[in-house]
């Protein structure tokens, strides 16, 4: 991949210097497939570029994707979705691939009756049924899947890592929205990474169709699932306050629920910022 250094000269970024890449990688059936790298942490260091990167299913890869996945060298890929995703769509990954791949299911374990009924009472308030499942389902019924995925990213040789379920958007963007915030990237930054799964608005719709079929049993026009396909940066926001009133900060919560260690926290600060 190509990288750029720009250097200022003058003014009030003089001497700064700045590595810049693509964010969007050029995949032609890639869904939502992106580098969390670049971004300026609250202390002015920079997340490094090709070490983590973001995703949608991997299923649909065309050959050509194969080939350049494969020249990224990737060491781990953490697929999020549940056991019954992964057997109706698995992942395509380059021939004689030689990284980890982790299964680690950020799903509700409520059942399917039960998700009909939430549908069914919030259908008018999808927002809030997504920040439910953000803060519920993800964060808290899932805390020691997200700590062994911080401990295995935390490990070199798992580098560089994919995280992605099936759109990219919900349970990768929870879980890359909980490593911007460990290695100290503001808040605003966060929500703003977030909100870029809305220029794959129409990719999503698409692989998210068959997925929404049981609200549409509920009674849910086609028309108000908008809800649960955009990014909406006040999801995230709200998400963010939420782990902080509870947990004090996001470091609070690894701590705490996820079970992440200081020495694990220490390495992926190291690792993973310029």
């Amino acid at each position: 991949r190509p990288y750029f250094a720009v250097q200022f000269s003058g003014g009030l970024a003089d001497g700064r210097r700045v590595v810049a890449a693509e964010r969007f990688l050029p995949l032609r059936s890639g869904l939502n497939f992106r580098d969390i790298g670049g971004y300026r942490t609250g202390d002015g260091r920079e997340v490094r570029w090709g070490q983590v990167y973001r995703a949608g299913s991997l299923a649909g890869l065309v050959d050509a994707d194969l080939a350049y996945l494969d020249q990224l060298g990737l060491g781990m890929v953490c697929d999020l979705r549940s056991p019954r995703e992964v057997r109706r769509a698995p992942d395509r990954l380059p021939a004689g691939w030689g990284g980890a791949w982790v299964a680690r299911p950020l799903s509700s374990q409520v059942g399917g009756r039960e998700q009909a009924r939430l549908l069914r009472q919030q259908r008018c308030e999808l927002d809030k049924l997504l920040l439910r499942m953000y803060t519920q389902d993800i964060l808290e019924e899932n805390a020691q899947a997200i700590g062994d995925m911080f401990t295995r990213l935390a490990q070199a040789e798992n580098r560089p890592a994919l995280f992605h379920c099936a759109a990219g958007k919900d349970r990768t963007g929870v879980m890359v929205a909980l490593l911007l915030a460990l290695l100290g990237v503001p808040d605003e930054t966060i929500v703003a990474d977030y909100s870029l799964s809305n220029l794959a608005f129409g990719m999503i719709e698409q692989v998210m169709r068959r997925e929404l079929r049981q609200a549409m049993w509920v009674g849910i026009r086609p028309s108000q699932l908008s809800s649960l396909l955009l990014a909406n940066p006040e999801t995230m926001r709200l998400t963010l306050t939420a782990v902080q009133e509870k947990y004090g900060t996001v470091i609070g919560y690894l701590r705490q629920a996820a079970g992440v260690s200081e020495e694990v926290i220490d390495r992926l600060r190291k690792g993973l910022l310029a």
